[in-house]
């Protein structure tokens, strides 16, 4: 699963992975993917992805934040959101944890 892609065709926004060696403009998304691995008769061929996605802006509910959601809802991808305020950084960030993504391994 190309979550990069995926987000970006969703969504018009990039996104990577854990984290940005240096943040670049605001808003901006970083994910992780914490991924497990079970099947059956004695082969590992199913990946669950459990997406944890962050979303950095200097404000709350912008049209950013609004687009990724209308992304998840027109997908039909259930998510849990909740938002903190970063003070050090003087940043927003805006939580998703999205529901369990199966992807079925093709001759790994």
């Amino acid at each position: 699963m190309d979550i990069e892609k995926w987000f970006k065709e969703g969504t018009g926004f990039d996104i990577q992975e854990l984290r940005y060696l240096s943040p670049p403009g605001i808003p901006y998304n970083i994910y992780l993917d914490s991924i497990d691995f079970e099947g059956a008769d004695q082969k590992n061929n199913i990946k669950i992805h459990n997406i944890t996605i962050e979303h950095y802006d200097n404000k709350a509910n912008t049209s950013s934040e609004k687009a990724i959601d209308q992304f998840f809802n027109k997908k039909n991808i259930k998510f849990e959101k909740s938002r903190e305020w970063l003070n050090d950084d003087k940043l927003w960030v805006t939580i998703y944890d999205l529901e369990p993504v199966f992807e079925k391994m093709k001759g790994e």
